[in-house]
């Protein structure tokens, strides 16, 4: 009886630790199912940039709610992930900077349908996946939806993001000790 008993003691927290890996894999799969295929090469565009610059990973946090991956080229901020969430919505920037200032923002916000009277999301349903692309050196905005290319335009106002973008960054630097 207590070979049986000291068995279930050593299975029981295996079994509760695989079923939990098991959701966070099934959770992980069904984002990634469901992600807008423009953002998807944008940000593996995006990421290759941070390989091939050979970037130092800082470890930071502006906002807890927030966050960020940071990535130092010369002791300066050279790339900037920020994702934020709302209870159905999902949003990420993936920052680029140049001497000092933003060249390039790549922003994606995905809406997901309400849930009927369930709590959270649907990750079956999205309403709306839209992505854009906003480039400093060209002045130029893209708007994909839905994996379309919605406009083309030139940027007239500054994104609304852009002060708390410069917050993190000045904030993510000072904590940043050059090497």
């Amino acid at each position: 009886m207590q070979t049986i008993n000291h068995k279930l003691k050593t299975f029981v927290p295996i079994l509760i630790i695989a079923v939990f890996t098991c959701y966070l894999l099934i959770k992980c799969i069904s984002e990634n199912i469901n992600q807008e295929e423009t953002f998807k090469e944008l940000k593996f565009k995006f990421l290759t940039s941070i390989l091939k610059s050979k970037s130092d990973k800082f470890d930071y946090q502006y906002d807890r709610l927030s966050p960020q991956e940071s990535y130092f080229v010369d002791c300066k901020l050279k790339y900037l992930i920020l994702k934020s969430s709302g209870e159905l919505t999902d949003n990420e920037n993936l920052i680029e900077f140049e001497n000092d200032s933003i060249s390039k923002i790549i922003f994606r916000k995905t809406i997901f349908e309400q849930n009927g009277n369930k709590a959270g999301r649907n990750w079956e349903n999205i309403e709306s996946d839209s992505v854009f692309v906003l480039d400093y050196k060209t002045n130029k905005k893209e708007i994909y939806k839905n994996k379309t290319l919605l406009k083309s335009l030139p940027m007239k106002d500054i994104n609304e993001n852009t002060p708390y973008i410069y917050q993190v960054k000045k904030q993510t630097e000072k904590n940043y000790s050059c090497k």
